[in-house]
């Protein structure tokens, strides 16, 4: 949910501050100020964090005011350097772009909130590449197909699938295996599991779990390798839902929710903690992602002080630090973000070790975008900060 604050100046185009990118900044932990009297002090997270700077943007929406949401990142199976990015856009649709940043098209449907991409496993047949989102304004889950030649996008749900939330929100895919699931989450704070097939050139939608999680929910993200499931609860902090396994080792879904412990905080909430209130878009850049879980992050946008805080990918998520994204060459900073990704894959010779990508809400004079970062920095902070 947005909270609208003036963008801080350093932050801005018309910014001539350069601070060294790869510099780790101490808050002033060491300035502790007594409490008030009849006041519960509050744990603030005083962490060093990072900026890092964009390498590239998108264009701006096509929409006015508070229209980006959500990125996510489609890398080509042939070649990397013509891979995409989508971008949501809560009154219009979704934009498709170029790792550029130019807008190569726009499917025009309506509202779409959160987005996510996923490559169907095909034992019998050719891979299927899926883009869905949340159509919230229908309360359903929209579905595309990416076509590999055209990079264009194609609408393959028939009409949609109804999600059984009231409230639908955030959204995220998946592939256990074989298994491909669509996780959706609702402002009423709940969690579904959509099991998905393709049938003949459509995608069918089943659903197979909801889970209650607390207050109002938007981020999820699942990590197939790790058997986990990571939901934010926009004013509490970040879930860790640890997935039973049936015989074979896929997912029991029906004992989804079994099993669960909170990551991280909101200070300004809880008491103690190193996100600010809400906890927004989550994402794993995992570069083994079925290999090694010491190896890869998982990410989260914590809105209410403009950062992304940074745990390892492995049990138990420990805390490695946070980084805001500053201006460069005419790019601004970001600032309030709402949806994020990250790919662990080279794409192309401005991303060699992938990519990372943050909405801005704050993209003056135009309006909103999202931000492409070059994850060597990301790296090079998180070295820095250990």
């Amino acid at each position: 949910m947005k909270k609208n604050r003036p963008k801080p100046s350093g932050f801005s185009r018309a910014s001539t501050l350069r601070v060294p990118s790869r510099l780790w900044i101490m808050l002033a932990a060491c300035c502790a100020l007594p409490a008030l009297p009849g006041c519960t002090p509050v744990r603030h997270h005083a962490q060093p964090f990072a900026l890092v700077r964009p390498a590239a943007e998108t264009e701006a929406t096509l929409s006015p005011d508070d229209a980006a949401d959500d990125p996510a990142i489609w890398v080509h199976p042939t070649d990397p350097s013509l891979s995409l990015v989508f971008g949501s856009d809560k009154d219009a649709g979704v934009g498709v772009y170029a790792l550029s940043g130019e807008r190569l098209s726009f499917e025009q449907v309506g509202s779409i909130n959160n987005i996510d991409v996923v490559t169907m496993p095909a034992p019998d047949g050719e891979a299927v590449h899926l883009l869905g989102g949340t159509a919230v304004d229908a309360n359903a889950v929209y579905f595309w197909s990416i076509d590999t030649d055209t990079r264009t996008i194609t609408r393959v749900d028939a009409g949609g699938v109804v999600s059984t939330l009231p409230d639908v929100y955030g959204f995220a895919l998946a592939a256990f295996g074989y298994e491909v699931v669509a996780l959706t989450t609702s402002k009423a704070g709940l969690v579904e599991v959509l099991r998905i097939a393709w049938d003949k050139g459509v995608v069918r939608a089943t659903p197979v779990a909801t889970v209650p999680v607390g207050t109002q929910l938007e981020g999820v993200v699942a990590d197939p390798l790790t058997m986990s499931v990571f939901v934010g609860e926009e004013g509490v902090g970040i879930w860790r839902y640890d997935l039973p396994r049936k015989t074979g080792g896929r997912p029991d879904w029906a004992r989804f929710g079994s099993a669960r412990r909170l990551v991280d905080t909101c200070a300004d909430t809880q008491g103690r903690g190193h996100l600010i209130s809400d906890v927004e878009g989550l994402a794993i850049w995992a570069p083994d992602r079925f290999l090694d879980p010491r190896n890869g992050y998982l990410i989260a946008s914590s809105q209410g002080d403009d950062r992304y805080a940074v745990y390892e990918r492995a049990h138990p998520n420990k805390y490695v630090g946070s980084f805001r994204i500053a201006g460069r060459d005419g790019i601004d900073g970001t600032t309030h973000t709402d949806g994020i990704a990250a790919c662990a894959q080279p794409i192309g010779p401005a991303f060699p070790l992938g990519l990372f990508i943050a909405q801005d809400d704050d993209n003056a004079p135009e309006t909103q975008n999202f931000k492409l970062v070059d994850w060597r920095e990301i790296k090079e902070a998180i070295r820095r900060g250990r």
